[in-house]
């Protein structure tokens, strides 16, 4: 037969005082955790495109000289586009573990809703960043040819290496970890 009492648990907590005394932690209702995950995720998204309009001011610019329908590019090829496809997962990199911290810091309590919303929020504002990044710019070779134009001009800067989108989250993961591994 079982009894719905239990006896007290009187092993002392850290600070001394007994077990059954310390009060129970409580997690937020189940509503408030979605709330923090939607909010996480929208402002994380929303953050992509200042991020990626920072990636377009930083990123070393791309010369070419357009002769009539010939693209000749000023730089060495391999150099400039590692420094973009470099400058592009730096911002990335860093917008990630900033988000983190904060997210750390106002929603830790909400736990993996908030973790989830980090890695999906992340991944979606990095694309949000390659986007407007590359917007940002005068335009692509081909659209400068195309509108005629002649000599030599700074086109838009452009992803190449595409998984650097994956910065963002992983970055985000990384850094709310080690805050976690804190506590």
């Amino acid at each position: 037969m079982s009894s719905p009492w239990a006896a007290p648990d009187l092993r002392p907590a850290a600070d001394g005082t007994p077990l059954s005394l310390v009060p129970a932690r409580t997690s937020p209702p189940w509503w408030q955790d979605a709330w923090a995950g939607l909010l996480t995720v929208a402002v994380t998204v929303l953050t992509g495109a200042p991020v990626g309009l920072l990636w377009a001011a930083l990123a070393p610019p791309v010369h070419v000289r357009i002769i009539g329908e010939q693209v000749e590019l000023l730089e060495r090829w391999r150099d400039v586009f590692i420094a973009v496809d470099g400058s592009y997962l730096a911002a990335v990199l860093l917008a990630g573990a900033v988000g983190a911290a904060l997210a750390w810091w106002w929603a830790a309590q909400h736990g993996p809703v908030v973790v989830l919303a980090l890695a999906l929020g992340g991944l979606a504002a990095a694309a949000v960043a390659m986007v407007v990044g590359s917007l940002a710019g005068d335009g692509s070779a081909a659209e400068l040819v195309a509108a005629g134009v002649q000599g030599q001009q700074e086109v838009s800067v452009r992803l190449r290496a595409t998984s650097a989108v994956l910065g963002w989250p992983i970055a985000s993961l990384v850094t709310y970890l080690l805050l976690s591994l804190r506590r």
